[in-house]
């Protein structure tokens, strides 16, 4: 599965500040419902944060995938920030996250869900894609290098 049909620019919060993994959240949250009607915000951070203290989403390579099911969504979202100076996220790798992609799924759509975080995960495996996206200083770079890597496979 690729990525880019499901990455839209105005989704897309490059050179962030780095801050505590609940404000990181919050943020990407907050430009989600700038285009979405996300409903109770306030819930799905609860759930979020709630993942978090079960398991980090910190999958190592400086990538996190905070992630979630949302009641009342219509399409999945991913939500991408790229943080140049790494935020803590309690990593696996215990090594400071520089790139978030935050999935939420409506409830019909798990089979997709968990195909995108395969997809996520195996770019941890890509390290320049990696360093590109945490170096990223505009939307336009994110969406530009995740389309080219998408392009180099066949499905």
């Amino acid at each position: 599965m690729k990525l880019s049909p499901f990455v839209e620019k105005s989704l897309i919060a490059a050179d962030l500040p780095p801050g505590t993994k609940k404000e990181l959240l919050e943020k990407l949250l907050s430009l989600a419902e700038e285009h979405y009607s996300l409903g109770d915000k306030t819930k799905i951070l609860k759930d979020l944060v709630a993942r978090e203290k079960q398991s980090t989403t910190g999958i190592g390579c400086s990538i996190a995938v905070p992630h979630t099911i949302v009641d009342g969504i219509e399409k999945t979202l991913l939500i991408i920030g790229s943080v140049p100076e790494g935020t803590e996220f309690h990593a696996v790798d215990s090594k400071p996250v520089k790139v978030v992609f935050l999935l939420l799924s409506p409830p019909d759509r798990t089979r997709e869900h968990i195909k995108l975080l395969a997809r996520i995960a195996r770019i941890c495996s890509i390290e320049e894609l990696v360093e590109d996206l945490a170096g990223a200083a505009t939307a336009e770079e994110v969406l530009e290098r995740i389309t080219r890597e998408d392009e180099s496979h066949v499905g």
